[in-house]
């Protein structure tokens, strides 16, 4: 993934479940973004966000795939 377009998907993808994905590292991201696409079996970010909009699942499964859960709570005395 080009840098260019990964800056329309981190646009999409803050715009559609408000996640910002500029914390991460880039090459990590773009990787795992590229990934995720060819998983899906779609060809293109547009059929992909076209296909979460219709899905409240694949909305759920995508935002699982790309946050991560913190349990620093039960690992922190205080």
């Amino acid at each position: 993934m080009d840098q260019v377009l990964y800056q329309k998907v981190k646009t999409k993808v803050q715009s559609l479940m408000g996640i910002n994905l500029d914390p991460y590292k880039d090459e990590q991201m773009r990787r795992r973004l590229d990934s995720w696409l060819a998983r899906s079996g779609l060809l293109d970010w547009e059929q992909y966000f076209d296909k979460v909009l219709k899905s409240s699942i694949e909305m759920e499964r995508f935002r699982d795939y790309l946050t991560i859960n913190v349990t620093e709570f039960f690992r922190d005395p205080e």
